[in-house]
């Protein structure tokens, strides 16, 4: 036994160089974790229609524009939604409304593998695990994904504002103008080809 007193020490003094070594480990991995999310727009594979969604608060607080842009794998607008809900007044409803309006555009259009993103990461995360609660946007939410769960295959994505500048761009346009869904705006194809010219 002799001795015996000195080991639960140098047991100790290792258990700490190794939870040092740990911490120092964990903290070198974790940049690239916390800030997983995308910067720039990216092509969806063959196959697959990626929908970008943005709702955003007029600044009077009267009202709520929304846009949408889908697009496939060459970078192509193959729809758009650029609309005012005067009746929704804060950032997370005109959120809600707007992945309802993808959810909309998905049932109108049959498509069946998709791939939703956008900026608002509360939003991406009620999506992903929808619960049902007293707020407004509950509903809106289960009934948004529940139109989803009916396609092949889905995913939904977070991406940072400047990945999401068109449906950003339409949300700005239609808070401003009733009726721009009949063509897209200058704006909006130049930042459209922005994004395309970025992958290529």
């Amino acid at each position: 036994m002799e001795g015996s007193n000195d080991d639960p020490l140098r047991l100790i003094r290792k258990m700490q160089t190794s939870y040092s070594a740990f911490l120092e480990a964990n903290e070198s991995m974790e940049a690239p974790i916390v800030d997983s999310s995308k910067h720039n727009w990216e092509p969806p594979p063959h196959g697959i229609v990626k929908v970008n969604f943005d709702g955003v608060v007029c600044s009077s607080g009267r009202g709520v524009g929304i846009g949408v842009v889908a697009r496939h794998h060459l970078g192509t607008c193959v729809d758009w939604i650029a609309t005012s809900v005067s009746t929704v007044h804060n950032p997370e409803q005109a959120e809600a409304l707007a992945a309802r309006s993808v959810a909309e555009m998905i049932q109108r259009n049959s498509w069946h593998r998709i791939l939703l993103e956008g900026d608002c990461l509360t939003m991406i995360n009620r999506l992903r695990a929808p619960v049902r609660d007293d707020s407004y946007v509950s509903p809106i939410l289960v009934d948004t994904t529940n139109i989803l769960q009916s396609t092949h295959s889905w995913e939904v994505r977070h991406i940072r504002r400047s990945g999401n500048r068109v449906a950003h761009l339409l949300a700005q346009e239609a808070k401003l103008q009733s009726n721009c869904n009949l063509i897209l705006s200058e704006d909006v194809r130049a930042a459209i080809q922005v994004d395309s010219n970025s992958y290529e």
